[in-house]
């Protein structure tokens, strides 16, 4: 179990695992002390908004608004106007697992006990948590500050009883689910909703997951060029500790560990007497692109959890100093940025992979390769059949879509909402960018594998006897019960769909 708090900080795993396991125990503390440090915060709060203090959300309006005053007892009216005229989100809804990861990130910036809030809404999030109720969060419709205002309305307007949740596996109205679980709906008080809603919970969400996701594709990166590199009995040299030693960035120095752990270990690698000296780059550079991609990953990581972890909604209440701070916690820059990095490391890692599609499709590297990776055995219907061909084509247009997705959104800032928002992050943009990217990345590597997998079946069809390394080996037994051989021509589709989930959704390798 899982205990959230502002004494034990959590990471985009313990993230994931909520999201992805749906037999996970998160539970909020029940510490006397730490309900009393969030009791605290929410009385010196309550106390400056009965002294008539201005606060921001409380006796004003929102943003642009904000010059409107009124006395505290218009706002529980309020709060819940601001939950219903952000019901505007538009796209398609996004997955129960971004939005299971959106509400326990959202859980956990509250509870680090900086945002005035009753310990009452603490527990309310804490029960959808334990029962699983899910807020259903549209795609679209935020500029990433403030914050994810218009996503983060739906989990607010979820735990009071509105719009849609997933519950069991299907889409329903949340409040036919609270009545059914005997849950009263929560009726927000002073500011309440808006440190709901004005926070980085839903950019930081899907950044968590898809940081698990990128690292399973560098493995896979790893695996394919391996298996290339002793198929087509290339140079062990360019994946060598000594050579990496001497331009130690952390990420190249991991991805050329990772590939050489597959490659046989007792081989002489000297230059070769006869032929090339050196391979093509798309092996040769493989640390030096992976690399970029690995550490872009570390990079992200440090950045993610660090957010998940913060108190970023705005005014920031601090009873220990006697503080109610307005800041701008809300924008979600460093999320845009490690978010558009990734974007651009993936698209160079696609274009490697794209690359050594291309150089196994060439066919000339050694003698017993044959053209599109027919099967040896159809003897002259080699010629009516193309293996491989359309699989290469898909390869290339999808590369051609996540490089098209690899520019910044974070340059792409438009001042909005009476031009009070004047600068913005984008940083939910960035993520959903890379998520998709990661969706085309995947069935790229997926289809790299399957075709490197079909090279070693037509070098058996052939009588060529290749000596693995026991690592290499018990990966390439892993994959012997997904992937089934092209001989004659077929429909790949669903062969592609099934080697994407073993590689990405089983990680079975």
């Amino acid at each position: 179990m899982v205990e959230i708090s502002s004494f034990n900080q959590m990471d985009i795993d313990d993230i994931a695992e909520f999201a992805c396991n749906k037999q996970s125990e998160y539970n909020l503390s029940k510490d006397d002390a730490y309900k009393s440090s969030i009791e605290s915060n929410h009385k010196y709060f309550m106390d400056l908004i009965s002294e008539d203090c201005p606060i921001y959300g409380v006796t004003t309006g929102f943003g642009g608004s904000s010059t409107n005053r009124f006395d505290t007892q218009k706002s529980m009216d309020l709060q819940k106007n601001l939950i219903e005229f952000h019901g505007c989100g538009v796209g398609p809804i996004l997955s129960e697992e971004e939005c299971a990861a959106s509400l326990l990130v959202r859980l956990v910036s509250l509870a680090q006990g900086s945002s005035g809030i009753s310990f009452e809404l603490l527990e309310s999030f804490d029960c959808f948590i334990k029962n699983r109720i899910i807020p259903c969060i549209p795609a679209q419709g935020s500029v990433g500050a403030s914050g994810d205002l218009t996503p983060l309305s739906y989990i607010a307007a979820a735990l009071s009883g509105r719009r849609d949740v997933y519950y069991e596996g299907k889409v329903c109205k949340a409040s036919d689910v609270l009545e059914k679980l005997k849950i009263k709906p929560y009726i927000f008080k002073e500011k309440e909703a808006l440190s709901v809603m004005n926070g980085t919970s839903v950019m930081t969400a899907i950044a968590s997951l898809t940081i698990i996701r990128a690292k399973q594709l560098a493995k896979i990166v790893a695996f394919n060029t391996a298996l290339m590199v002793e198929l087509f009995e290339s140079s062990h040299s360019p994946f060598a500790e000594e050579l990496h030693l001497r331009k130690p960035h952390p990420g190249q120095i991991e991805a050329a560990s990772m590939i050489r752990g597959l490659l046989k270990k007792d081989k002489v690698d000297l230059p070769a007497k006869v032929g090339a000296i050196q391979d093509k780059y798309s092996i040769r550079c493989t640390p030096q692109v992976l690399g970029v991609l690995i550490d872009s990953i570390e990079w992200a990581g440090k950045v993610v959890n660090i957010e998940i972890n913060s108190t970023n909604d705005n005014p920031v209440v601090l009873d220990k100093e006697g503080m109610v701070l307005n800041g701008g916690h809300f924008f979600g820059g460093h999320i845009a940025h490690v978010m558009d990095n990734l974007k651009t490391a993936m698209g160079t890692v696609t274009n490697l992979i794209d690359r050594q599609m291309a150089y196994l499709m060439e066919c000339t590297q050694v003698s017993w390769l044959t053209e599109n990776l027919t099967a040896p055995s159809l003897g002259d219907n080699q010629l009516i059949n193309h293996g491989y061909k359309a699989m290469q084509i898909t390869v290339s247009a999808l590369t051609t879509e996540v490089i098209k997705n690899s520019f910044s959104a974070a340059v792409l800032s438009r001042s909005t909402e009476k031009n009070n928002q004047d600068v913005v992050s984008m940083g939910t943009i960035a993520a959903r960018d890379f998520r998709d990217q990661l969706v085309m990345s995947e069935q790229c590597a997926a289809i790299n594998t399957m075709g490197l997998l079909q090279a070693y079946y037509v070098s058996k069809e052939s009588n060529i006897e290749f000596d693995f390394s026991p690592e290499l080996k018990e990966l390439l037994d892993s994959l012997s019960g997904v992937y089934k051989p092209v001989i004659e021509d077929r429909p790949m589709d669903q062969d592609i769909k099934d080697m994407v989930n073993f590689l990405f959704v089983e990680k079975g390798i």
